[in-house]
């Protein structure tokens, strides 16, 4: 082996080949990858810019495809000797977990910073306050709630909703007022630390609302509570099943109830609601 094979390699200097830049009839340079304007004799103008893909992140609302399927089953009281019923999805609501000890400082603190008690009995519901508006407080267990936030009451919030869901790249969220994520920052400060817990939960859950003279019967059907009104008032909200489906089911007004099922069993439960009431898409037979 010679000492030449064994010298060290001296890297190339040379810079890499730069194509030279083209010139038009006018003289003007044409820089690659774009276009002259149109009508500019020598002015050179960036290419317009592809459509923004669609984010991978946008949410999906897990009942949209039933959307055609509820409106096909709803039924007017005059259509139906009385007997209306009405299905739709409210998705997106904010829904926020949280976990706090009876009789504990840190509930207090926390019943002190929402500017009311936590439900405190089976069914019970309470009205918090929160930075930029506020939600609906569902007894699940002496220690644990779910937090829901207001369906955006009228077409300008909801157009504000999805401004602003638009500038961040989301979908657009149905609840009026703040985010599940804003909700557990604004909580976060004083459980941390504890035995207490707060989570955004809001792609936990979906909300199907089923409304009409018949929405209790349907309901009836599938859910083993007693539903007279007498019994599960207005404002009820409690953990049940319903065709076999955990769910949370929730008394909203006089014939209006709310049920949670959990994202991945929104089509099944959607589809139960829908043949439950095809009986009342027909007037009643007389007697």
């Amino acid at each position: 082996m010679t000492a030449d094979t064994l010298a060290p390699q001296t890297p190339s200097t040379q810079s890499p080949t730069t194509p030279t830049p083209a010139t038009d009839s006018t003289g003007a340079t044409e820089v690659p990858g774009t276009t002259a304007a149109p009508g500019a004799s020598g002015t050179v103008g960036t290419t317009a810019e592809a459509p923004r893909a669609e984010p991978l992140h946008r949410r999906v609302s897990p009942a949209g495809h039933l959307a055609a399927a509820f409106a096909a089953a709803a039924v007017t009281d005059a259509e139906s000797d009385g007997r209306g019923i009405a299905f739709r999805e409210i998705p997106f609501l904010t829904m926020v977990g949280l976990r706090a000890v009876p009789g504990s400082a840190t509930r207090a603190r926390l019943e002190a910073l929402l500017g009311a008690c936590l439900p405190q009995r089976v069914g019970a519901t309470a009205r918090l306050t929160v930075p930029g508006g506020h939600l609906t407080a569902l007894w699940l267990s002496p220690d644990e709630f779910l937090l829901v936030g207001d369906e955006a009451a009228t077409d300008a919030d909801a157009a504000a909703a999805a401004a602003a869901a638009a500038a961040a790249d989301e979908a657009a969220a149905a609840s009026a007022g703040p985010t599940g994520a804003e909700v557990e920052a604004f909580l976060a400060r004083t459980v941390e630390g504890t035995p207490a817990a707060v989570l955004d939960l809001s792609a936990n859950r979906t909300t199907l609302e089923i409304s009409g003279s018949s929405a209790r019967r349907v309901l009836e059907k599938g859910c083993p509570l007693d539903l007279h009104p007498t019994v599960f008032t207005i404002g009820t909200a409690v953990n049940t099943t319903l065709g076999k489906v955990s769910v949370i089911l929730h008394r909203t007004a006089e014939d209006t109830y709310r049920v949670y099922p959990r994202s991945s069993f929104a089509d099944h439960t959607g589809r139960w609601l829908i043949d439950a009431a095809v009986e009342f898409r027909v007037p009643e037979p007389p007697r």
